[in-house]
């Protein structure tokens, strides 16, 4: 599940933003700029750059990671409801069984057929339910 560019919306950079913020820095007449001030003030912007541009890679990093991990929690519950349904089916035969079997005439298991042994049969398994 990778996240589309509107999704990231507040985790994307913007490029243009960025620019604007520095076109202030533009030096249009350098004969009336102090060398060693500019210079400095130059330098601090290009680490300020080199900065953000790690932030944006450790974010980027973080978002992906974050990303497989909600992948394997999705897998994890569509496993865990396939296996809820199954012992929903499961539950719903027993129940079913249960249903015929209570209802039904249950035979003596010896050879004379229908006898005590079926009505008492009967009351453990009406007493089970």
């Amino acid at each position: 599940m990778t996240l589309t560019e509107e999704q990231r919306g507040t985790v994307a950079f913007d490029l243009e933003a960025a620019r604007a913020s520095i076109a202030h820095y533009r030096i249009e007449n350098p004969s009336n700029v102090d060398t060693e001030s500019a210079l400095k003030e130059l330098v601090d912007q290009a680490n300020l750059a080199e900065d953000a541009i790690a932030e944006i890679e450790r974010l980027r990093a973080y978002l992906e990671q974050s990303e497989r991990v909600i992948e394997a929690g999705l897998d994890v519950i569509k496993a865990q409801a396939i296996q809820i349904k199954a012992l929903e089916d499961v539950l719903a035969e027993y129940q079913r069984l249960g249903k015929i079997i209570s209802e039904s005439v249950i035979p003596c298991p010896t050879v004379h057929g229908n006898c005590s042994h079926a009505a008492v049969l009967r009351a453990m398994l009406e007493a089970g339910q």
